[in-house]
């Protein structure tokens, strides 16, 4: 224990510890767990997987789960059998339900850590943890048409209204000539190499917009692409 007194450190004490750690042998063998890779959805999705668990010994075994997703105010999963029981190895198994919204949605994972307990006559009971990570990320939105006007060179652009009340804006995008692409899982928002140019920003109430190329006009006869 120190203490200051003014600019300087004075030791008041100290206590040693001694520390007995006993190795055996153990005749039980460690239970295993099989959990989903992990995991990456749009909110409104219903995640359900089944958890697995065995062991070596044919022990009878537990499966448990622990996440803020258990807990949530909206929506929250749930995980059976609750409250845990012992099981069968060869048929234990556990199953996870969460009906994501769009409340969930946020940068980080959420993290369900799962743990399986063996029930053994051989020593004491042995446990393996292993941890599931889940992304929810908001839904894009769908389009409804695209009108062009060659009288004004102006393109009429329409989508269903935004299910996710709780974003902070649309964000349209406009590029010249199509360009092929699939929108990888978990990949948001407008990646650079596609060339598409940020043409407007709205409210997420907004389910239209007409593009005019701020009043210039598009160019007769060029394919425009919108996202």
């Amino acid at each position: 224990e120190w203490r200051k007194l003014g600019s300087t450190w004075i030791l008041l004490g100290y206590v040693e510890r001694d520390m007995q750690v006993i190795i055996e042998n153990c005749r039980n063998k460690r239970p295993a767990l099989q959990i989903p890779p992990d995991l990456c959805v749009e909110a409104g999705a219903t995640i359900d997987e089944n958890i697995y668990g065995t062991d070596p010994d044919n022990d009878d075994v537990k499966l448990e789960a622990f996440s803020e997703t258990l807990n949530l105010a909206t929506s929250p999963a749930k995980f059976t059998p609750s409250p845990a029981i012992f099981q069968r190895s060869a048929l234990a198994a556990g199953r996870f339900v969460w009906k994501t919204d769009c409340a969930h949605v946020k940068n980080q994972v959420y993290q369900v850590v799962f743990k399986i307990s063996d029930r053994s006559t051989r020593g004491p009971s042995l446990v393996e943890f292993k941890t599931w990570n889940i992304r929810v990320v908001g839904p894009a939105p769908r389009p409804r048409r695209a009108t062009y006007d060659r009288t004004v060179g102006s393109a009429a652009l329409a989508w269903e209204p935004y299910v996710c009340k709780n974003a902070s804006e649309i964000q349209v995008w406009r590029r010249v000539a199509s360009f092929p692409y699939t929108r990888k899982e978990c990949v948001t928002g407008m990646p650079s190499e596609l060339g598409y140019t940020q043409i407007a920003t709205l409210a997420v109430s907004a389910n239209s917009y007409n593009d005019d190329n701020n009043k210039k006009g598009l160019s007769p006869g060029a394919k425009y692409c919108y996202r």
